[in-house]
């Protein structure tokens, strides 16, 4: 199914590699102005970065992974594997590198204990450049 978030979530978190920036922006930009969300990009370096427009205060950590390949950096699972969650109701969306999405989603449910109804992943590539299949929840 297509993701929508969530108007009645405490937080939103929406993690993705450059592949998952226009997405991410059009999600951050659907939230009630009120919103906590929560962003984690994966970009090569900060000549990537772009506006994330929509809620008042999102809190946005751009990832550089500098000449590391699309596909190989590690700093996006990094980053989410120690992120403080917020408490409350939380909705996360995850897209990008499939073996990455896949690693950081097995995290958040078998470590973090989030709740999979409330995950959204979908891999978009794999290093070859293949597009990936369908979304998992």
């Amino acid at each position: 199914g297509r993701y929508r978030p969530d108007p009645q979530a405490d937080w939103h978190l929406f993690a993705g590699d450059e592949t998952a920036l226009p997405a991410i922006q059009a999600y951050v930009a659907m939230l009630p102005a009120n919103a906590c969300a929560l962003v984690y990009i994966e970009v090569a370096d900060a000549a990537e970065q772009q506006p994330i427009p929509g809620v008042s205060c999102p809190t946005v950590c751009w990832l550089h992974r500098g000449e590391v390949a699309p596909g190989r950096s590690t700093v996006l699972y990094d980053a989410l594997h120690g992120v403080p969650l917020p408490p409350g109701k939380g909705r996360i969306w995850l897209a990008g590198h499939t073996p990455t999405v896949r690693q950081i989603r097995a995290h958040l449910l078998n470590q973090r204990g989030v709740d999979r109804r409330a995950l959204y992943v979908k891999g978009f590539w794999d290093r070859q450049g293949s597009v990936a299949g369908a979304a998992t929840q």
